[in-house]
């Protein structure tokens, strides 16, 4: 049995289960599609699977044990490192400015799937997040707990040490800051 309406186009983590669910119309256009080469469905795959995989370890999650048992499981010093990290990803993604709103993005807002999303895209590149946002879409954003799918890539790709020195991103450009939030 399903815990979700299996029609509902998602993949999250569970909490409850410490588990992963991938809903079969996730596993369709534009997420994968049989008109790719399979590594870019791989890819795609393996970063929704990364970032699902990375809430089990967010602060939401620290409040559960392995059983899905309401217990705070992470040290003091676990916390503070894990706050410092993502407080720097948090002032990373308040400095985006979004062209098409004309406004910065609110990174405490979305600090927890930004941070989902950085860390999914150790287990994969970025390759399922190519799309074209409406302006109807881009006000739907302000209350997303997503960032819009620009900044998850650009921010995410800032931060990634494997993608500034595969493109030979310049010291200090903006694809290679001098200052990044390391996982």
């Amino acid at each position: 049995r399903w815990p979700v309406n299996i029609l509902t186009v998602n993949a999250f983590y569970s909490l409850a289960t410490n588990e992963i669910i991938i809903t079969p119309t996730f596993l369709q256009p534009p997420f994968i599609s049989k008109t790719r080469p399979k590594s870019i469905n791989y890819g795609a795959l393996g970063n929704i699977i990364g970032h699902e995989m990375s809430h089990a370890f967010d602060l939401n999650a620290k409040r559960y044990d392995k059983h899905g048992n309401l217990r705070n499981w992470w040290s003091n010093e676990s916390e503070a490192m894990y706050l410092n990290k993502t407080n720097c990803l948090m002032h990373k993604y308040n400095s985006y400015y979004i062209n098409q709103t004309g406004e910065f993005l609110d990174g405490k807002r979305t600090q927890v799937e930004n941070t989902a999303d950085d860390l999914g895209l150790k287990v994969a590149y970025q390759v399922s997040f190519c799309a074209k946002i409406t302006d109807e879409g881009q006000e739907k954003f302000k209350q997303y707990l997503h960032s819009p799918y620009e900044a998850r890539v650009m921010v995410t790709l800032q931060n990634f040490d494997e993608f500034s020195q595969a493109f030979n991103c310049p010291e200090s450009s903006p694809m290679n800051p001098t200052h990044k939030c390391v996982f």
